[in-house]
């Protein structure tokens, strides 16, 4: 059932406009006497990796909005600012020469055209 929950969470937080960047993380395969590293290997998510990932994050934001409810004038909550859309220039023209449109009206936009 959690992950049912998870994964219903994900959906809405996409839908909201939530960038998904992750890279794959990878683990280095170490020589036993030297330490250097011989191999790289991807590290494999489980779907219980995402479980996770969606209730701390629910977790955060469930606390956050209680914190600001109760204490607005003490609360220090996190909030970026949108970004200044001439930062976006050279990226946007760095993906137009390999054929990639970018959208940066909204996150939402960005998300859908990074997809």
């Amino acid at each position: 059932r959690l992950v049912v929950l998870a994964r219903k969470f994900r959906e809405r937080r996409i839908k909201a406009g939530a960038l998904t960047l992750a890279s794959p993380e990878v683990k280095f395969v170490l020589d036993s006497e030297s330490l250097n590293p011989t191999d790289v290997q991807a590290y494999t998510l489980y779907e219980a990796n995402a479980l996770v990932e969606e209730f701390m994050l629910l977790a955060n934001v469930t606390v956050s909005k209680k914190i600001l409810r109760h204490y607005p004038t003490l609360s220090v909550l996190r909030r970026h600012p949108a970004p200044n859309r001439s930062m976006f220039d050279g990226l946007i023209q760095k993906a137009k020469t390999k054929g990639i449109s970018l959208c940066i009206d909204d996150s939402k936009k960005l998300a859908d055209s990074l997809d």
